[in-house]
């Protein structure tokens, strides 16, 4: 099951692949706009989706194994949890999310 899990993330993952794709005008530029035409083509996607591939595959086996793929969700959730208790709660998830938006726009 953990094998399939994995397998079914990165196809999802290597399905949008086949589609390109474009910033509306005024939105931050894309990532992974290696030309920086406000679009990404499908030669950009598959760059990106490779480079998500090897982040994660820390080892470099060619393989991304069930605690590669849960890793950066751990960290995530070690930032949100304000008061370390291994869990996020509602208010905690929220209050991430209102620093993240007041980070944003003191940059803007």
């Amino acid at each position: 099951m953990k094998k399939s899990m994995i397998a079914g993330g990165l196809a999802l993952t290597l399905a949008t692949a086949g589609v390109a794709v474009a910033a509306a005008p005024g939105q931050r530029p894309m990532r992974g706009d290696a030309n920086n035409d406000g679009g990404l083509s499908l030669s950009e996607m598959q760059q990106q989706n490779a480079a998500r591939f090897h982040k994660l595959d820390t080892d470099g086996n060619g393989v991304i194994s069930l605690a590669e793929f849960n890793a950066p969700l751990e960290r995530r959730v070690q930032r949100l949890d304000a008061n370390h208790d291994g869990k996020v709660t509602r208010d905690e998830f929220a209050a991430a999310r209102a620093a993240r938006q007041a980070r944003r726009h003191a940059a803007a």
